[in-house]
């Protein structure tokens, strides 16, 4: 395995771990075809951004949401759905059943034997970050996307990224179905965000 794809595999356990330190209630997200959110992905980590738009292609009552993801960086494109059953672990960690690219005016399902299919077409999406992160601070904000302002949470951590200590922040908004609306991963002295996840618009365009 190279080890770029090692390193991959090793951000799964600890974003999964994050992430269900922060996840909400129980109950799952609703979401209706049209649903879609756009995020960017930047910082030093990498050379150029991504954007990643996801839109639910369907959400048939009691079966999988079916999501379509565009990715796009530097001029290069690609386009999957993925197939999430309406759980709100499954959700809010992103874990596909089924996973399909375009074939043609149609889609073929692909294997994604320990997600490293699924981690090849996000390439750029995931941060890898060293243990788990230490909350500092929690405080009231409020963030503004695509002409919308949230009332969020913003939430500052101390946390260790690439041998060094950096500073995470996270705006988090109560009942925001796409997850944070932005994380940054940041060196302190001298300034430098090594990665920032944040939204860039978000609505729903009806079918």
């Amino acid at each position: 395995m190279s080890s770029a794809r090692t390193r991959s595999s090793l951000a799964l356990p600890a974003l999964l771990l994050f992430l269900c330190s922060c996840s909400g209630g129980e109950k799952a997200p609703s979401f209706a075809p049209g649903d879609y959110a756009v995020y960017r992905y930047s910082g030093s980590y990498r050379e150029k951004p991504v954007t990643l738009t996801r839109t639910v292609a369907a959400a048939p009552k009691g079966g999988d949401i079916i999501f379509l993801n565009e990715w796009e960086s530097g001029g290069e494109r690609r386009a999957w759905r993925e197939h999430i059953a309406p759980r709100p672990y499954d959700l809010s960690h992103n874990l596909a059943s089924r996973l399909e690219v375009p074939d043609g005016k149609s889609w073929k399902e692909i294997p994604n034997p320990d997600n490293m299919e699924l981690f090849r077409l996000r390439e750029g999406t995931l941060f890898n970050p060293q243990g788990l992160p230490r909350l500092r601070k929690e405080e009231p904000a409020e963030f503004e996307a695509g002409g919308k302002k949230y009332p969020c949470v913003r939430k500052t951590y101390r946390a260790m990224a690439g041998g060094r200590r950096v500073a995470l922040t996270r705006l988090e908004a109560e009942g925001f179905k796409w997850g944070v609306l932005l994380e940054e991963y940041a060196v302190v002295q001298p300034p430098e965000p090594i990665f920032r996840n944040e939204l860039i618009e978000e609505g729903n365009r009806k079918p």
